[in-house]
């Protein structure tokens, strides 16, 4: 966990997608803010002869991933956006020790303001082709942390703010 905002948001978490057809992985200097996972099944309702209603199965339904990141240069940018722009490869990509294989690129939303002056936020959505007999979210195991990649993190808290920071160095400077 860092230890103050500042370092948390001028540090940069590794983001690595793998693709699994040219068997190569991209590391992304980004800043992770958010990544949502979204598991859904439907059941199955059957209707009974007395109007009752009874599930005996499941659908599961592709994963959907979408992950929110800041590029902080054009180059890391045109890095995201080629692979954004690559529809026909799969990846497979690890959060905190959840694997999602099969992935395909669902769709990609940059958004530019005055505020972000050469950064740039990217939301990159994936959709998972489920495979038969192919589990859609594999666990990794405590014993594999060592080899498992730091993955998506967000801020939770933070330990100073803003202006607890600015008092610190304005002190500092004027000592």
């Amino acid at each position: 966990m860092a230890n103050s905002i500042i370092s948390t948001l001028l540090g940069s978490s590794p983001f690595v997608v793998y693709n699994q057809s040219t068997k190569t992985s991209t590391r992304f200097d980004v800043k992770i803010v958010n990544a949502s996972i979204k598991l859904t099944a439907e059941p199955q309702r059957q209707m009974l002869e007395d109007g009752s209603t009874v599930t005996d199965s499941k659908t599961v339904r592709p994963t959907r991933m979408s992950v929110d990141v800041i590029c902080p240069d054009l180059n890391v940018l045109d890095q995201v956006n080629s692979i954004m722009s690559d529809r026909t490869s799969l990846y497979q990509i690890t959060s905190r020790g959840l694997i999602f294989a099969n992935l395909m690129v669902d769709s990609e939303f940059i958004r530019q303001s005055p505020d972000m002056l050469s950064a740039s936020p990217v939301r990159m959505s994936f959709k998972q082709i489920l495979i038969e007999n192919v589990s859609p979210v594999i666990f990794a195991n405590k014993s594999d942390s060592s080899v498992i990649e730091r993955g998506i993190a967000a801020l939770n808290k933070a330990k100073d703010s803003v202006a607890d920071l600015y008092a610190k160095i304005s002190t500092s400077i004027s000592a």
